[in-house]
């Protein structure tokens, strides 16, 4: 079975980044806050699966799918008046997304036919 993994995050923290550096021509560089807030893992198949409602402080949420493997999804803001399930007309993912999210959203994923 197919699994994808989620990971909520707060917000991206700026990283220190030497002016003088040979090996970085950026001025700042960012990375996901730690700790995160929580994770998830959902089994995929043909049929919809959804996540738990976002963790509060979610901004960010970290999505990975099994290596060649491709899901629909679907993402529901928890203000709407239903869930919204990931179908084969749903847009595709494969590998690793981030997704900004907010406190309560729900994520649907099914297996890409």
């Amino acid at each position: 079975m197919s699994k994808v993994r989620i990971f909520y995050h707060d917000t991206l923290v700026t990283l220190p980044v030497s002016a003088g550096s040979s090996r970085h021509h950026e001025d700042s560089v960012q990375a996901l806050k730690l700790p995160r807030l929580g994770n998830e893992t959902v089994n995929i198949s043909t049929t919809a699966a959804s996540t738990q409602p976002a963790p509060t402080g979610t901004r960010i949420a970290v999505v990975e799918v099994d290596q060649g493997v491709t899901v629909r999804w679907e993402a529901t803001h928890p203000n709407a008046p239903g869930t919204v399930v990931a179908t084969d007309d749903s847009p595709a993912m494969f590998g690793s997304q981030h997704l900004a999210l907010g406190d309560g959203w729900i994520l649907s994923f099914i297996l890409a036919s």
